[in-house]
């Protein structure tokens, strides 16, 4: 996240409680937007919701979501990949400024692909 969000305009930033639990940030970066949004999955809820996300200022038919945790178990792993192959990343399709995703345990970056 601190790669996704490194130079962006901190004066700049918009929250919204998108429903129960699922939390969203929009981010101004290069007079671009990233969005960060995840799921408060603890205190017994059940650990992912399919949730549709307002991105309204993204400008492409598509949106690349990535999860902000590396994929691995423990640090161990981190020296076997490249940086860039650590996160799961996946496009999805901005229909009339929305997305929808599955969020998880792990909060993600929404922006233009």
């Amino acid at each position: 996240m601190v790669e996704k969000l490194s130079g962006a305009d901190w004066m700049n930033i918009s929250s919204t409680r998108v429903k129960e639990n699922v939390f969203q940030y929009r981010f101004m970066k290069d007079a671009t937007p990233v969005y960060v949004a995840w799921y408060e999955w603890f205190n017994g809820l059940s650990p992912s919701k399919i949730v549709t996300l307002d991105v309204s200022a993204i400008r492409t038919a598509q949106a690349m979501v990535t999860e902000v945790v590396p994929k691995f178990q423990t640090g161990k792993e981190a020296d076997t990949v490249p940086f860039e192959e650590a996160f799961i990343s996946y496009t999805v399709p901005v229909v009339n400024g929305r997305v929808n995703i599955n969020l998880g345990k792990k909060p993600v970056c929404i922006e233009e692909y």
